[in-house]
């Protein structure tokens, strides 16, 4: 128990023993320091530095320059441990004692030049004088050579390359001399050219051949090889921060958000303490969706003093996102006010007003306005319904001024009409603006309030038959046929011989799938009313059969007989025509009539556009469009007519331009699913999901976004999905890319007959779909030769220059030995495909079969040159180069390829060859 109760005392002497022991040993380690001398410091450091422990050498140097303060020699050394450190300014600063000093020679030169050029200190660069030390090191005047390129001067960059040339040939400074040159000439592609030629640098000049290069790549606005530039540095160079930044800099600017956090990541811990980290972070967050950091970075670099509007509108959407109304009113305050023409911001902002109740705000801000997007005007007409209801009666009269009396009563909430009719004229409610908001509020799927207006106007003597066609509509959009057929009945007893009445039962008929009996009523009706624009076409959406389009259209062309100047029948027939395929009537109408650049009727420009795609005029369809596009930078139809060309051109990062150039003047989601589906197409998929995820869900039920979700499905090796996804975008949209789209997947799943089901099933859908069948006969071609000959032959009944048919016909029917019926086929590829080089190679095969085997190296020496890389041409002919009896030249050719072959095609190739030899 004693002992027990003396522990902690014995405890508490060995701790005191244990300073004690250290206290004498530091004592005796600074007494031993003391003894050693300047010299004996500087030798320890000078081994450290060699095995490149910088920390212990720069402790030892510094103590030998404690004792020793003017020793030249320490100080260079101190110096170089700096520059190995990368600390330049220190560096630097004992270059200058050193010399001071009196240290002088090639060394000290070397380092203060680099030194002055990783500190931009161009002047200091100049004016150091070097001419002796030059004969032997090209760094230093390769260094002064470039600071008169970075300060343009040209003399003295004339007479520094004139002497750098004289001096210095057949080494890597003398490539960065020479692409300096260029670069002062500002033969930017030549610089490249020399720049890109690894072969031409070493370890040494890499770095700087990179940051030439990457002022090169700025100057022909390459991104791309600029990124590639800078990764290469980085990678190089990983904690070298501004080289970082650059790079998350350009990321940004491409949008690849994700790139540019992974390149943050590593300097995560410092972005409270930089600046510039912070803003970046903000950035890449943001558009990465991630809004708590968004918000915390952006408002760290607002109170680090960068009050930008760009972090403004991250912390300001942000804080928003985050529900955070306070803070994001504080931050889109400023934003609106800094950018009062910028109405998204204005929206965000009016929509915390009307969250936060206060919904007159939100009014007045979105009056400020223009915006044409339905949720600009959605919240608009909300917050002014909610303002009045509130008491804020003072804007109704200025409303009913301004909106209702200009016939726009449909962008009007039902409960504000009522409110208002009192303080009117009954008579300002004429039929044809109870039309238009009745046809309006079925759109909207507001059918009370159309129910409340129609029994509003039939109950009133002189608009009784307008109400009643009023309440028919109204109970159509309900689906009530009986109801509609009553009051239609009712109305027939006012005005029997209305064309509008016909219309409507015509409508009613439809409903009840009657559709002959509708097409006899309106055929009645339009011998008494031929010029009536709506019947005719109602008509012609009726017409199915061939007949009955002819018909159709002949009674819209009667009908513009007798009304030539009528823009509305003429555009109808366009429309009909254009409905019913034929294309090139459709632009000889639109040509005939002078309509091409009629903007303003955006139906028929479309048409014709489109119809001009339709026979293959994608150019020419892509140049209207794009004319109109530049006439109407907001024109949805005039985009899509360029995104939908250069879809079908392949132009995907064309199309994705357009479409960002578009989305910055207007906000349409609409487009934005097109944005995504063309980021899929170039495989930038997290981009892609980004747009998708904000997106609604009608939006993504479209072939395109079906099309973009599949697609990233299958990215993400959700192949199950992918396969949902995909059946259901080629179901939307059975064109060809949703159909490869589709196999690709099937593929994945390993149902190869599934894919075969699907081809031969689309292909009898689709006779004319040239690739289709083509890939439907490559697949078939093992298990069924005869059907892959029947199919390869529809192609060619369908385009008889298809090479590609031509070329897998005539191989099926060699690899057969039908060789006098496959010589039509390879005498064709011959002539007319002599640039073909896979169709040369079965011209060579051909020769083969036909014992003609110098003709057969010669054919496949040709195809070889066109296509050097192609694996199967380069098989092909070393094996008929063995059979020839070239037995050499046939090893040297696998030697130099044997990289590209694959490896049991080298095996076997060498084997076949070892068993000639």
């Amino acid at each position: 128990m004693d002992r027990d109760l003396k522990t902690p005392t014995n405890s508490y002497s060995v701790k005191r023993r244990v300073v004690l022991c250290i206290l004498l040993a530091f004592t005796s380690l600074l007494a031993g320091c003391d003894n050693q001398t300047p010299q004996e410091f500087h030798t320890l450091a000078l081994q450290n530095y060699e095995q490149g422990k910088l920390e212990d050498a720069s402790i030892q140097i510094k103590n030998a320059i404690r004792l020793a303060p003017t020793s030249a020699e320490y100080r260079f050394l101190l110096a170089q441990i700096y520059i190995k450190n990368k600390d330049w300014e220190g560096a630097e600063k004992e270059l200058s004692r050193a010399s001071e000093f009196g240290y002088s020679g090639q060394d000290l030169i070397r380092l203060q030049s680099l030194v002055y050029d990783r500190l931009i200190k161009y002047d200091d660069q100049i004016a150091l004088k070097f001419n002796s030390i030059a004969d032997t090191d090209p760094l230093p005047l390769y260094l002064k050579l470039k600071a008169f390129y970075m300060t343009d001067d040209r003399d003295g960059f004339r007479k520094a390359f004139d002497l750098f040339e004289n001096r210095f040939t057949n080494m890597p400074y003398e490539k960065l001399a020479q692409a300096l040159n260029l670069m002062m000439r500002s033969e930017w592609s030549t610089a490249k050219t020399i720049l890109e030629n690894k072969q031409n640098f070493d370890l040494e000049t890499e770095d700087e051949s990179l940051d030439l290069l990457a002022k090169v790549a700025r100057q022909l606005d390459n991104v791309d090889l600029l990124i590639t530039t800078i990764e290469s540095r980085l990678i190089r160079e990983p904690s070298n921060y501004s080289i970082r930044i650059e790079l998350v800099s350009l990321y940004v600017f491409l949008k690849q958000f994700e790139k540019a956090n992974d390149v943050l990541k590593p300097i995560e811990h410092e972005w409270l303490r930089s600046r510039e980290i912070s803003r970046w972070r903000a950035v890449t967050a943001f558009y990465s969706h991630k809004y708590s950091t968004a918000y915390e970075s952006a408002k760290n670099t607002i109170a680090s003093g960068l009050n930008t509007i760009e972090q403004n509108a991250i912390a300001g959407i942000s804080a928003f996102k985050l529900e955070k109304f306070e803070d994001a009113q504080h931050f889109l305050e400023f934003v609106t006010s800094e950018l009062p023409s910028d109405d998204n911001f204005k929206l965000v902002l009016a929509q915390i007003y009307f969250l936060k109740g206060d919904a007159a705000s939100s009014y007045q801000l979105l009056q400020q306005g223009s915006s044409e997007s339905e949720e600009y005007k959605l919240l608009k007409m909300q917050s002014l319904q909610k303002a009045i209801s509130s008491g804020f009666t003072g804007l109704v009269h200025s409303l009913v001024a301004n909106e209702l009396i200009a016939d726009n009563a449909p962008s009007l909430p039902s409960s504000l009409i009522n409110r208002a009719q009192n303080s009117f004229q009954e008579d300002i409610w004429n039929a044809n603006q109870w039309i238009a908001w009745g046809m309006f509020q079925i759109e909207s799927n507001q059918t009370e309030a159309l129910k409340s207006a129609c029994r509003n106007m039939s109950s009133k003597a002189n608009s009784k038959f307008v109400g009643l066609l009023l309440c028919s509509q109204y109970e159509l959009a309900k689906h009530d046929i009986p109801s509609a057929k009553n009051l239609l009945n009712s109305a027939s007893k006012i005005d029997s011989d209305a064309p509008e009445l016909t219309l409507l039962k015509a409508f009613v008929l439809v409903k009840e799938g009657n559709i002959d009996k509708a097409r006899v009523l309106l055929d009645n009706k339009l011998q008494q009313y031929p010029s009536n624009a709506s019947m005719l076409t109602l008509y012609a959406d009726l017409a199915a059969s061939d007949e009955h389009r002819a018909y159709a259209q002949s009674l819209i062309q009667t009908a513009i007989t007798s009304t030539p100047k009528n823009q509305q029948l003429q555009t109808l027939l366009i429309t009909t025509l254009y409905k019913y395929k034929n294309y090139n009537e459709v632009i000889a109408m639109v040509r005939e009539q002078g309509y091409e650049k009629n903007w303003e009727n955006g139906l028929v420009s479309s048409l014709y556009g489109r119809s001009l795609a339709n026979i293959g005029a994608h150019q020419k369809s892509k140049a209207f469009f794009l004319d109109w596009l530049s006439t109407y930078p907001r024109n949805t139809s005039a985009l899509y007519g360029v995104i939908n060309n250069l879809d079908a051109t392949n132009e995907f990062l064309e199309a994705l331009g357009h479409i960002e150039r578009y989305l910055a003047l207007v906000k349409d989601d609409n487009v934005k699913v097109y944005q995504a589906y063309f980021l899929t197409l170039l495989s930038r998929n997290l981009e892609a999901k980004h747009i998708l995820d904000e997106l609604p869900k009608d939006l993504k039920n479209t072939h395109v976004g079906l099309y973009a979700l599949a697609s990233n499905a299958l990215f993400n090796d959700q192949v199950k999905l992918a396969a949902t996804l995909a059946s259901r975008a080629y179901d939307a949209s059975p064109n060809l890319r949703n159909l490869f789209l589709y196999g690709q997947v099937l593929e994945r799943l390993g149902k190869s007959d599934e894919i075969n089901s699907l081809l031969t099933e689309h292909v009898s859908q689709f006779e004319n779909d040239i690739p289709a069948i083509l890939m439907l006969a490559v697949r078939v071609e093992v298990k069924d030769i005869n059907k892959a000959i029947g199919l390869y032959q529809q192609v060619l009944a369908l385009d008889e220059n298809n090479r590609i048919a031509l070329n897998n016909l005539a191989h099926i029917l060699l690899v057969q030995s039908k060789i006098v019926t496959a010589k039509p086929y390879v005498k064709r590829l011959e002539t007319e495909h002599g640039s073909f080089a896979e169709g040369l190679d079965t011209v060579a095969l051909f020769y083969w079969k036909k014992n003609d085997l110098e003709k057969s190296i010669s054919v496949s020496e040709k195809a070889l040159r066109l296509q050097p890389n192609n694996v199967l041409i380069i098989k092909n002919y070393i094996e008929r180069l063995a059979d020839f009896g070239n037995l050499e030249q046939a090893k040297r050719l696998l030697r130099r390829n044997e990289s590209k072959l694959n490896y049991n095609d080298v095996r076997d190739l060498k084997s076949k060859l070892d068993a000639i030899g």
